[in-house]
């Protein structure tokens, strides 16, 4: 970083006008009328508007419509010698696109103190909020994915508690009737119905098994 020269007081008002003209942000003065007094080159790549066409206009020319109300407030603040750091807002440049910025603001006093304007600087901040809304949305989306793994988890679980109970009870059935016919204590007709028995819950533990989504290959 350079350093400023050593007669810097001599120079000063040259050093400090170099500063604006080369700096990457617009840096804007104005009466407490809102007028524009000075606009940098960078405040008309940033803005769209030259610094003919700004000076002797309403700042309000860069402000969208429905934040006008933001300038009376930034102006009263000022007349009560409020410095205003880093408020994020948005502005409109002359070809309509409303950009976001940052903006600092001090006070401009006279010789005798007397507040009589205020000096701006203004940072385009539109790819950084860009960035800050894809991430977000990045954000969101993951947890939206996770909350619908969640979910998938829960109804997987519900569903094989459904079928262990589903597949369970016709067993339960079979295994009672194996057990009666291998004691070799049933009539005839009792061992009729419970061939019955078994062969209805063997289909119907078919019926269910066929009814199961087909693993992925």
């Amino acid at each position: 970083m350079s350093k400023p020269p050593a007669d810097l007081p001599q120079f000063a008002p040259q050093y400090l006008a170099a500063i604006v003209q080369n700096a990457d942000d617009a840096i804007v003065s104005k009466d407490l009328d809102s007028i524009v007094t000075s606009w940098n080159p960078a405040a008309a790549r940033i803005f769209g508007y030259t610094e003919d066409e700004m000076i002797g206009q309403s700042i309000l020319r860069i402000v969208p419509l429905e934040l006008a109300g933001e300038e009376n407030e930034i102006v009263s603040r000022i007349r009560r010698g409020e410095r205003i750091d880093h408020f994020e807002t948005k502005r409109r440049r002359k070809d309509g696109t409303v950009i976001d910025v940052s903006l600092t603001i001090s006070p401009i006093r006279d010789g005798g103190g007397t507040i009589i304007g205020a000096s701006k600087i203004a940072r385009d901040i539109t790819e950084k909020k860009i960035l800050e809304r894809r991430t977000a949305e990045a954000l969101e989306e993951t947890r939206k994915a996770r909350r619908q793994a969640e979910v998938a988890s829960r109804m997987k679980d519900e569903f094989l508690a459904t079928i262990s109970h589903e597949l369970r009870t016709p067993l339960t059935a079979i295994m009672g009737w194996v057990r009666m016919l291998r004691s070799g204590l049933l009539s005839q007709d009792r061992v009729e119905q419970a061939l019955e028995v078994i062969d209805r819950n063997v289909r119907s533990q078919a019926q269910l098994i066929e009814s199961l989504p087909a693993s992925p290959a």
